[in-house]
């Protein structure tokens, strides 16, 4: 099994747990590992609502022997422990790709993996997952993913990489707020540090939200990653209202941004 430095915090707000830590890089890559760490940078160029730094790597430089993702791709992943096999996955995340080339800007695209590392710390994806979508320009991207497959005793790992598939041999690729929501329940990115809830779960005409850092703003998007509105009515510095009225039946996603970074909480409002 692959050793990798990860610690997951216990969720004490929302029900939630399996929360992919440090997803807005605020913290660099504190939580993540990276193939490739001389390679990997924290770039200011962050998407929409976002808060100051994104995590930036190359792609398909096949030139370091430490690009093995599908044999070119650098990756930086993290371990999901907690996730066991029949557990339904809900993944959201920004991405961004700059290509040499900009010629070929519609041929980059990223790409996330769940998987788990073998005796050899090789990375086998796990059967029946998306290909990668385009990654220019900034776009937030989610996806549902089904847990099959995975070994007995072998931490699930995600893994998040970029593509170049035209031919340029290089360019980058950014991603940011990274988020989790495992079996319908909320999971908050780096809890520990922003702090974040919200009440009350389901929620119906207002959604409050509390958190342990001065909140700046507040964006409410659908699934789509289509915004919907940012009108927030604030409480206090560390807690806001969103007003949902008008808004049909679904899960959404709440972006909230405070002086310490961001967090993504998905919800259901009825």
């Amino acid at each position: 099994m692959k050793a990798i430095s990860t610690t997951v915090a216990q969720c004490c707000c929302i029900l939630g747990f399996g929360q992919v830590l440090n997803g807005d890089f605020e913290a660099q890559l504190q939580q993540w590992t990276s193939t490739c760490p001389s390679s990997t940078a924290v770039s200011m160029d962050v998407p929409p609502g976002g808060g100051q730094f994104s995590v930036q790597m190359p792609m398909l430089t096949p030139n370091e022997s430490c690009y093995v993702l599908n044999g070119v791709e650098p990756y930086i992943h993290q371990e999901l422990p907690s996730v066991v096999n029949g557990d339904d996955l809900f993944l959201s995340y920004w991405h961004q790709g700059t290509p040499i080339d900009p010629n070929e800007a519609a041929l980059m695209t990223s790409l996330h993996l769940f998987g788990w590392f073998d005796a050899f710390d090789v990375f086998n994806p796990l059967p029946n997952q998306g290909g990668g979508v385009n990654a220019d320009p900034w776009a937030l991207r989610t996806a549902n993913f089904t847990v099959t497959g995975l070994p007995p005793g072998e931490p699930l790992v995600l893994a998040l990489a970029g593509q170049a598939l035209g031919n340029s041999v290089g360019g980058t690729v950014r991603f940011d707020n990274v988020g989790l929501t495992v079996n319908g329940t909320v999971a908050v990115q780096d809890l520990d540090k922003a702090g974040v809830s919200a009440h009350p779960i389901p929620a119906q005409e207002t959604l409050t939200i509390t958190a342990r850092s001065p909140i700046v703003a507040v964006q409410l998007r659908d699934p789509a990653g289509q915004l919907v509105r940012s009108e927030v009515r604030m409480i206090g510095p560390h807690t806001c209202a969103l007003e949902l009225n008008g808004l049909p039946a679904g899960m959404f996603l709440a972006t909230i941004r405070t002086t310490d970074g961001s967090s993504v909480i998905r919800f259901p409002k009825q």
